[in-house]
Parts: structure tokens; sequence; C-alpha cells
């Protein structure tokens, strides 16, 4: 799924599984997802220039909800790119495969994130504008960032063998730097999962979703 808003990126997802053969509740469910975007259709994307201070630097966010399917026992993995302070590629999706463990779950994720790192940088280096500096992935597990890093290989990870030596790689080749961030400052963590009245608020603002301003810097309208 294509051309969605961000912050609904985790029901938009769910309701993919359910094309083919949808019952009666998906259909509800369907319908209040269109009256809240309807309500908050104000939300937007703001790019901001106090963002770029630092230069042209893009941030990557990634997550994985273990087995959290529960009819399938699949994981949920998403990723929130974020440039100038706010997304500008984003996903969520479920596994296609059932992983056995909570490291293997992050490696997946990130062997994935990985391949985005690479397209991303391609694509500033078309527009002329090269990344210079490495690109940070943040992520909530400790065992994964270790992984990473770690040049012994450890019998848990041998049936993630090749993706571990990938990750590795370009570890080594210095494309990212994986560093960890508490679950609660991931935005990404969103996008695996659905979330009450009380955390929205809260991923939005990670997100970097505001409403419309009346005014914005130099006559620019923000993407929303």
């Amino acid at each position: 799924m294509t051309q969605i808003r961000p912050d609904i990126g985790f029901p938009i997802q769910w309701f993919s599984r359910f094309l083919q053969k949808p019952l009666q509740t998906h259909l509800n469910a369907s319908k209040n997802l269109l009256k809240f975007t309807d309500g908050t259709k104000d939300l937007s994307i703001c790019y901001g220039r106090k963002s770029l201070t630092n230069g042209l630097q893009p941030i990557e966010y990634y997550n994985s909800d273990f087995a959290g399917d529960r009819e399938s026992s699949k994981s949920t993995y998403s990723y929130v790119f974020k440039f100038a302070g706010g997304p500008i590629n984003w996903k969520s999706k479920r596994a296609s495969t059932i992983t056995l463990s909570t490291l293997e779950a992050e490696t997946d994720a990130l062997t994935e994130r990985i391949r985005t790192v690479s397209w991303i940088v391609g694509l500033f280096k078309e527009l002329e504008r090269p990344i210079s500096r490495l690109i940070i992935l943040y992520n909530d597990s400790t065992n994964a960032i270790t992984t990473a890093y770690d040049p012994t290989l450890h019998s848990r990870t041998k049936h993630t063998l090749l993706k571990y030596h990938y990750v590795r790689e370009q570890v080594k080749q210095r494309l990212i730097e994986v560093t960890y961030l508490d679950t609660k400052r991931i935005p990404a963590d969103g996008l695996t999962k659905p979330l009450n009245s009380y955390l929205y608020p809260k991923f939005l603002r990670l997100l970097g979703l505001e409403l419309k301003p009346n005014l914005t810097i130099e006559g620019t309208r923000p993407t929303g």
C-alpha cells in the first residue's frame, strides 16, 4: 500500500490482510478509520529549516513486533525515515515467514532497512546532494545492535548467518551506524501495533505531524 499517511500505516497494513474475504467487522472498522481520517484531515507533515542546521542528514528509526500477529505468529516490521524534521519514507509490513527469536526478527528488520538506506543514499546522489556522513539507524534492541558490531559468531545467530554478514559488512563500510534508543522515542514503534488515544498524540509528535499552520516560512506550504 502506498500514498498513505504515516500515522495510519499500521491499520492500513492490517486491513490489507482481509481484502480477499473481508468480514463485517473489518468493514465496520474500515468505516471508523475513514471517519477518523476525515476528522484529522488537517494533520500535515511539516519540514523545518531548523532541522537542517546539521546538514542534509537523514535519520532512520526501525522496529519489529516479534510474533505480534496472534493468528499467524508472524512478526511485524516497520521503519520511519526522517529528513528535515519530517518523515520522507515509511512502512509497516507483516513478515512473510515466522521468526524463531526476537534477535532474528530484529536482524531481519535491520537487513531490510539497510537496503532502504542504500536506495536513499542513491537518490540523494542523483539529486546532487550526496550524503557524506553515516546514516544513523535507531533501534531498541541491544542484542541486535551488539550482533551488528560483534565480530564473533554465536550459535544463536547461525540460522541468520547470511543476513548477519550483510549487516556487518555495511557497518564496516561505514554506510550506517546502529544506535540504541528507548522504545518510547522510536516513531516506528507506532507502526507495529494499534495505539490508544493516549499513545496516538505522542506518536504524532515523534513522526513530525502537526496541524497545518496558517502561516509558513517564505510562503511555502506544508505537505499534507
